[in-house]
């Protein structure tokens, strides 16, 4: 009789009682992790619970889903609940007289939803009056358990007591220690009275130990007064069960069902959409409203953060300059910002935080040509700036590098400083930002003037301004020129411009003219200044003029790459020299000389040659690709146009063979 079998099941202590379950649970939405591994698909699993209950078939039509406040289209997937098989203690009274008869039917009743072959549920059979006897131990063995409830017989007096909790205490540890199967659980068919004086036991007692095993009880009532009912039914609710009347027989499936079901904590919906966000890496608030049919709102909140996919972003690329400052204190630096897109770029509202260090922005921002219709919210402060720049709809960024805005800044200490720029937020959220150097490629060159003897020559020192990211504010060169020529002044400098230093250094037969100007930022391809310089009665023809210690902007990283020699040329010294070798190739100084489109060459040589003519700029770079003329012996004449040519110095090369001769050519206009 109290053969045990171990297989995986329920495991289900049967006692019968009077009862109808009555839960007040609450109800809400249970989420706790995103998933966006399939981004931009979103899926979020969720539990829906009402009034203590698993909603197994949300109404999609009743869900509203929102991310970072923008409601998306969702979808709901609930998967069919997992079979649980069942261990379960079946409790038989004995001392019920004439109603015995209806308890052991509905302890029959209820075994017949166990599922003992399909699902391996087990379950054991205790029978109790005065004595308590666990008639059958944990079988598998349907037949058995009938054959045995259908042997017992009621209990007569003096032998009809009811251990009623004893019993159950009994049935629960047999239930959680020899039941092999997940769910575990308890059914007593009773009256609900417990009539003994031989155990102590109460229902405080059963529900304590069903918890401390996670074992449910249930109660079948049979012939169960108000009050028993009331007890039982509070008692089985307390453990996870409910109490049902053995009249009630759809109650049975509705145990057997519950014993049986998915644990909550298991049972997972799947919330799907598609993002409308693109891949930024930011955080995100993911917002889930169910409306229940009684008309109740629920709702949770979930974060997540979006992958990081730059190859499906558009590329903002911020440049600022100065990017690095040496400072004392009260020094003032303009600072520019702008950016750099790979194609055509449509943007929105973007604001950025600039870090500077050590410094202290001036309440006043502005925008450079261009960008005149944008809107500029500039919020100024010390060691950090915020700026927020609001486009006309529609707007473009071309493709290339654009300088934006420009502010001031203030030292309030002596030291160094290394800025930043951060984008904090673009409306769109399609933005990959990178930060880096604007691309340095200026020079300052000098120009071809013509004078005369003791007159003035105007040297202007010719910068592109909108090359240098931040703009020209700060020159400081030193012009180097033969002692015939003398510092004559400066000509009238830019507006709000003014000068620092101007001096002459005589150096034996050559004069330094050292200058310092500063200003706010130009930004034109134009001549800042011009260093005016006399001419000496006794100067010669040609005059050249050179840069050394050019520097721009000192804080800069963006040092000038280059500077082209200039030249003061007297004009009367338009002259045709020609330089002839009795051998080999010999060509003549350009005329006229300067030129203005057409410069003539005189070529002679001993016999017919082919000359390939190109034309180079001060620092070797080609301005006029190679060309080849056929010569015949003798003396003949190339024509060279030079009309493209800006104005300045540049070197003419002719070559035949071995042969090379260069001639210098000033284009003047």
């Amino acid at each position: 009789m109290k053969n045990i079998l171990r297989h995986r099941a329920a495991l289900v202590a049967i006692v019968l009682v009077l009862g109808a379950m009555s839960a007040a649970a609450q109800s809400d939405i249970d989420v706790t992790r995103v998933e966006p591994r399939f981004y931009p698909r979103i899926e979020v699993p969720l539990r829906i619970e009402i009034d203590g209950a698993i909603e197994r078939m949300p109404d999609p039509a009743r869900l509203i889903v929102k991310e970072n406040g923008r409601i998306v289209q969702a979808s709901i997937f609930c998967p069919e609940p997992d079979v649980v098989s069942a261990s379960v203690a079946i409790g038989l009274e004995r001392s019920l007289d004439n109603n015995f008869g209806l308890a052991k039917q509905a302890a029959k009743d209820f075994l017949a939803q166990m599922r003992f072959t399909d699902k391996g549920d087990n379950a054991s059979y205790w029978a109790f009056a005065t004595f308590i006897d666990q008639v059958v131990d944990m079988v598998r063995d349907s037949a058995r358990l009938y054959r045995e409830i259908d042997d017992t017989d009621v209990a007569s007096f003096p032998f009809n007591g009811t251990p009623l909790f004893e019993t159950l205490t009994r049935a629960i540890d047999d239930a959680a220690n020899n039941g092999t199967e997940p769910a575990r659980a308890v059914v007593f068919c009773t009256d609900g009275r417990n009539n003994t004086s031989n155990h102590s036991t109460n229902d405080q007692d059963v529900i304590g130990r069903a918890a401390a095993q996670g074992v449910q009880v249930y109660i079948i009532g049979v012939a169960a007064s108000g009050g028993n009912a009331a007890l039982m039914q509070s008692m089985a609710e307390a453990t996870g069960g409910f109490y049902i009347d053995y009249r009630d027989t759809a109650g049975y499936a509705r145990i057997y069902e519950n014993i049986t079901a998915q644990p909550p904590s298991t049972y997972w919906c799947t919330l799907s959409y598609e993002s409308p966000l693109c891949p930024n890496g930011s955080s995100r608030q993911i917002e889930i409203l169910y409306v229940t049919e009684a008309g109740d709102t629920l709702d949770a909140s979930v974060s997540y953060t979006a992958p990081l996919l730059p190859a499906e972003l558009d590329t903002l690329r911020t440049l600022a300059a100065p990017q690095a400052a040496d400072f004392n204190a009260g020094d003032t630096i303009y600072f520019t910002f702008g950016a750099e897109v790979l194609s055509d770029l449509a943007v929105s509202e973007l604001q950025f935080a600039v870090e500077h260090p050590g410094l202290r922005s001036i309440p006043e921002a502005w925008l450079l040509p261009g960008f005149e219709s944008w809107g500029i919210d500039f919020l100024p402060g010390q060691d950090q700036s915020f700026v927020t720049l609001t486009p006309p709809d529609g707007t473009v960024i071309p493709s290339g590098v654009e300088k934006i805005a420009r502010f001031r800044l203030v030292a309030t200490e002596d030291g160094s400083s290394i800025q930043t720029v951060r984008l904090i937020s673009d409306e769109t959220g399609c933005l990959y930002h990178q930060e880096g150097p604007p691309a340095s490629n200026v020079r300052i060159d000098l120009d071809t003037v013509l004078t005369q003897r003791g007159g003035i020559a105007e040297m202007p020192l010719n910068i592109d301004g909108n090359a240098l990211f931040e703009g020209v504010s700060d020159l400081l060169i030193t012009l180097v020129v033969p002692s015939s020529l003398s510092l004559a002044g400066l000509s009238p400098l830019p507006p709000t411009w003014y000068t620092e230093t101007l001096s002459e250094v005589p150096q034996g037969n050559r004069n330094e003219i050292r200058l310092h100007v500063k200003g706010e930022p130009l930004d034109d391809e134009l001549s800042p200044v011009a260093v005016r310089l006399a001419v000496a009665q006794d100067a010669a023809y040609f005059l050249p003029a050179d840069l050394e210690a050019v520097g721009a902007n000192p804080n800069s990283p963006q040092l000038l790459s280059a500077s082209a020699p200039g030249l003061v040329v007297i004009q009367d010294s338009c002259r045709n020299d020609f330089n002839y070798m009795v051998t080999g190739l010999a060509v003549s100084e350009p005329s006229p000389q300067p030129i203005g489109s057409v410069a003539t060459f005189s070529v002679r040589s001993p016999a017919p040659v082919v000359v390939t003519v190109s034309v180079h700029d001060a620092l070797g770079d080609i301005c006029i690709p190679g060309r080849e003329y056929e010569i015949p012996a003798g003396q003949s004449n190339i024509v060279l146009d030079c009309s493209h040519l800006r104005r300045g110095s540049y070197f003419v090369r002719f070559s035949s063979g071995k042969d090379v001769r260069s001639r210098k050519v000033l284009v003047v206009r």
